[in-house]
């Protein structure tokens, strides 16, 4: 495989804050499904987001175990990557102190 296809180091953390990122929020979809374990279709809902995060997951995961082979290049850089997780990391806290009601 060609050297210049894959990506940089740096750019390999970017895509473990973004699987971080990922399975953050698929934690945080859990939550809620136990949330709303009374209301079967908002458990329901959020439980299947949650798996939709865990595959995106799975894929930033696969992208940083190959080192991005084929990947050119990312448009992103890393102190923006951290602010999201960062802010998601501080969206799940706030969301775990402060039940409510769902209707579906």
């Amino acid at each position: 495989m060609d050297a210049k296809a894959r990506l940089r180091i740096g750019e390999v953390y970017i895509l473990n804050i973004c699987l971080a990122i990922e399975e953050t929020c698929a934690g945080m979809y859990r939550y809620f499904a136990q949330l709303y374990a009374d209301n079967p279709a908002a458990a329901d809902l959020w439980t299947k987001t949650a798996q939709e995060e865990d595959n995106h997951a799975e894929q930033f995961s696969l992208a940083c175990r190959l080192y991005g082979s084929g990947m050119k290049s990312l448009n992103a850089d890393v102190q923006n990557v951290q602010k999201t997780l960062t802010n998601k990391g501080q969206g799940v806290c706030f969301y775990f102190t402060l039940p409510g009601t769902m209707k579906v």
